[in-house]
């Protein structure tokens, strides 16, 4: 029975880390789970690989890995033509610079960058063999440090500049460690079982300008527990590495240790064989469990906080949120103790990973505040005065828009609308009287703002006055008639006309007498001048004697008329 583990053993070993080459060009990039692509850099086309395909990669290509799909954070994987191996953690860039095949030595040269702004990116783990007894020169460049490798197999860690965690499992050659050098020039030699951080706590990563160099432990292995377990030879021999530098340091002398059959990597036991038996298997992680499972933010809640377990799970939990406008969270947490912070309004999901891939959601929602704004304005004190005020609300990122109900008393005027993203108003008065600003948001809240304008009132316009027509005056013409006699005499009335002819024997005489008052008018007189009067032949005078001129008598009551000039007296 031991044999036939030993022979599945070795079979799956042999399937995991040889790629069929027939070329020293046969490079391949695998898409082991979730969304992998290739492509020519940052801003060129992306070519995505299908899961469980394989396409040909060349020098100075790009292989990069998505973020979670589902639950399960995406992984890719480089095939080299010298067995080698490269796991490609989730949200991770890595570029062939270089890949030369001698017979006697193989070259490479590869970057590897975090593909995303959090600290979940930027993990790989490499396999370097040595084919056919040639020798290996790889060298990974982060934007921390290079790491030289020449058959090994260990983890690398750059989530961002100044941060880097390097774990190595296994060396071929005790002769030739991992060798990292900063960017600062300082140099790090690493042996099977050692580890070496770089602004990294754990799993929290921090400004730091000096790198550490440790024993492997459980925990520094579960920074990079997306790969699984590392392959059994590598676990021994870091096993035996950590424990004889427990046996120098007063621990359990390394050869007890691997006697018993105990690999221990910081005293933290991995799963080797019980005195000949078959191995052990380590429990498997359980599913990862958080409380609460969601998370609402009602108007004036602060941040609130989950925390994640899983069974036979050790390591550093990792959180990612959906929607980063509306909540944060720490992307790490090896106690499981989760912060999330509100942003705005709205709805998103955080996913938590633990051992194994597993993951779970966590539920936010965060819900906006009323609208704050000034109960009232002061009094405007005259017309077309401006007064300011701001509507805020908390968790609330969109506009807010402001109405006047009486535009006659106060109108809102704002830069270009009535509506501001700021929510800064502008209030100018119109007319006096009380109305209300009404400021309203996306969310279907509003809030008033009173309005009392007390300016001076203003004088009415003075109503122009009509100039009376004026009253025609009137014209006084005399009308008197008087009949003319012969010899200068008159009878009855008399006629006033031109004064020339006054004088004239048998004229009408103008001039004015008492008995012959003006007579007024109805209108002004004419504009034409009157035309001379006719006047008559002079009829020839009787021959002989005449009888006696007869007068009418005289009318008592009515005056006595003037005697005719040269005529003689009236009634003589």
């Amino acid at each position: 029975m031991r044999a036939l583990a030993s022979i599945v053993l070795v079979l799956a070993v042999c399937v995991s880390t040889v790629v069929p080459s027939s070329a020293a060009d046969d490079k391949t990039l695998e898409n082991v789970r979730g969304t992998v692509s290739v492509d020519q850099g940052q801003g060129t086309a992306s070519h995505p690989v299908a899961v469980n395909a394989s396409v040909a990669i060349s020098d100075n290509q790009y292989a990069v890995t998505g973020g979670l799909v589902g639950s399960v954070p995406s992984q890719g994987a480089i095939a080299l033509p010298d067995s080698t191996r490269i796991l490609i953690g989730q949200n991770t860039r890595v570029q062939i610079k270089q890949f030369d095949m001698q017979p006697n030595v193989t070259t490479a040269n590869f970057v590897v960058a975090n593909a995303t702004t959090s600290a979940g990116g930027g993990r790989i783990r490499f396999q370097v063999k040595h084919p056919n007894g040639a020798n290996a020169n790889y060298t990974f460049q982060t934007s921390t440090g290079q790491i030289a490798v020449r058959g090994t197999e260990g983890d690398i860690w750059a989530p961002q500049e100044g941060a880097l965690q390097v774990n190595v499992y296994e060396i071929t050659d005790p002769a030739l460690p991992v060798e990292v050098t900063l960017k600062d020039g300082k140099v790090y030699k690493l042996n099977a079982g050692q580890t070496l951080t770089v602004g990294i706590t754990g799993a929290i990563v921090a400004a730091s300008s000096s790198g550490s160099v440790n024993s492997t432990t459980q925990t520094s292995m579960s920074n990079f527990s997306e790969f699984g377990a590392v392959s059994e030879t590598a676990a021994v021999a870091a096993a035996a590495a950590a424990s004889a530098a427990a046996a120098s340091a007063g621990g359990i002398p390394a050869v007890a240790a691997v006697a018993a059959g105990v690999a221990a990597i910081g005293g933290v036991v991995i799963g080797t064989s019980h005195s000949g038996s078959e191995p052990a298997p380590s429990p498997a992680p359980g599913s990862v469990v958080v409380n609460p499972t969601s998370l609402t933010f009602s108007p004036g809640t602060g941040p609130l906080t989950f925390h994640a377990s899983q069974k036979h799970f050790n390591g550093t939990f990792h959180a990612s949120v959906d929607a980063g406008s509306i909540a944060s969270v720490n992307a790490t947490s090896p106690s499981g103790d989760f912060t999330v912070t509100p942003k705005s309004n709205g709805t998103t999901t955080i996913t938590v990973s633990g051992g194994s891939g597993e993951t779970t959601p966590v539920g936010v929602s965060v819900e906006a505040t009323t609208i704050t704004v000034p109960g009232s304005l002061p009094t405007f004190r005259s017309l077309n005065e401006a007064k300011s005020f701001t509507a805020q609300e908390t968790y609330y990122a969109g506009g807010f828009t402001a109405k006047s109900n009486d535009t006659t008393i106060a109108k809102v005027t704002t830069p270009g609308s009535s509506s501001s993203g700021g929510g800064n108003f502008t209030v100018t008065s119109v007319g006096n009287g009380s109305t209300t600003i009404t400021v309203s948001d996306s969310l279907g809240h509003s809030a008033p703002v009173s309005v009392k304008v007390n300016g001076p009132t203003p004088k009415p316009s003075p109503t122009p006055t009509l100039s009376p027509t004026p009253a025609p005056t009137p014209t006084s013409i005399p009308i008197c008639i008087g009949m003319p006699v012969s010899g200068g005499r008159a009878q009855g009335t008399h006629h006033r006309m031109d004064p020339a002819m006054a004088a004239a024997p048998g004229r009408p005489n103008p001039a004015a007498t008492p008995t012959c008052p003006p007579t007024p008018m109805a209108g002004p007189p004419l504009a034409k001048p009157i035309a001379p009067p006719v006047v008559r032949a002079p009829q020839p005078h009787p021959i002989g004697p005449q009888p006696p001129t007869v007068l009418p008598p005289h009318v008592p009551g009515m005056p006595t008329p003037p005697p005719m000039p040269g005529g003689p007296p009236v009634n003589a």
